[in-house]
């Protein structure tokens, strides 16, 4: 019942959005939606999530009609007020301090090098270590990341291969379903002992063995084409120069 009355937003609709979006709806999710209007090329048709005659509509037409036809739930959405945002590509810096004004939870799935797919952290605002925070605890160990972390936010023309973004969709709808179950556990969770950087988790991060395998708040997972069986698992806690931290 708590998913029929749940609504995601999906920040794009690529490769991974779309088939995100249908592995959602299938799973109960009220309503997914997005404000992507970009049309819709032969490169997005993988995997049967969209039909050769979509090509050239909006993406987020063609979502609004995904969500009707397949959603278990005949509640309206609202773009305003999600219960969880994915972010689907790094989201813009403007983008990103919107969300940190607000008060929905969000959580990062990043294919943008091709090779590999990095999920988190889950990020609820004003708790949780954000992705500058992460930017930060970068910088800190290596000078030159902004170089770095600046072509990679540039390089947006590079798409995954099918089996990586659908791979991307499965595992993201895995820990979005898992973040949804837990979000009343989240609210509760004091955000005075977050995780250290030496990768130990303190023990309110360890409750339960599936808060600690599919849970993403203060975490990054990182799946390689070349080495899926062996995902890099890096904890991460709030920066004190990050303006997150200032309260």
């Amino acid at each position: 019942k708590k998913r029929l009355t749940t609504t995601i937003y999906i920040s794009k609709l690529n490769r991974i959005g779309f088939a995100l979006s249908g592995t959602l709806l299938a799973s109960g999710i009220g309503a997914v939606i997005s404000d992507d209007n970009r049309k819709i090329t032969m490169s997005d048709l993988i995997g049967g999530c969209l039909r050769l005659s979509d090509v050239g509509r909006s993406r987020n037409e063609v979502l609004a009609d995904q969500s009707r036809e397949n959603s278990q739930s005949k509640n309206s959405s609202d773009l305003r007020n999600p219960t969880l945002i994915i972010a689907t590509t790094p989201p813009d810096p403007e983008i990103l301090a919107e969300w940190m004004r607000g008060s929905t939870p969000f959580f990062l799935i990043d294919g943008l090098d091709r090779d590999n797919l990095t999920f988190g952290p889950f990020v609820t605002p004003g708790k949780d270590a954000c992705l500058r925070c992460i930017d930060l605890h970068c910088l800190d160990r290596d000078p030159n990341w902004n170089s770095v972390s600046l072509a990679h936010f540039l390089d947006r023309r590079r798409e995954l291969s099918t089996p990586l973004a659908l791979l991307g969709a499965s595992i993201g709808a895995i820990f979005a379903l898992a973040q949804l179950d837990q979000l009343d556990h989240i609210a509760q969770v004091d955000p005075a002992h977050p995780a250290d950087q030496t990768g130990q988790e303190t023990p309110s991060q360890i409750s339960t063995q599936f808060q600690s395998q599919f849970q993403l708040r203060g975490k990054t997972i990182t799946y390689s084409g070349s080495e899926l069986m062996h995902p890099v698992i890096r904890r991460w806690s709030r920066h004190p120069l990050c303006g997150c931290s200032w309260q």
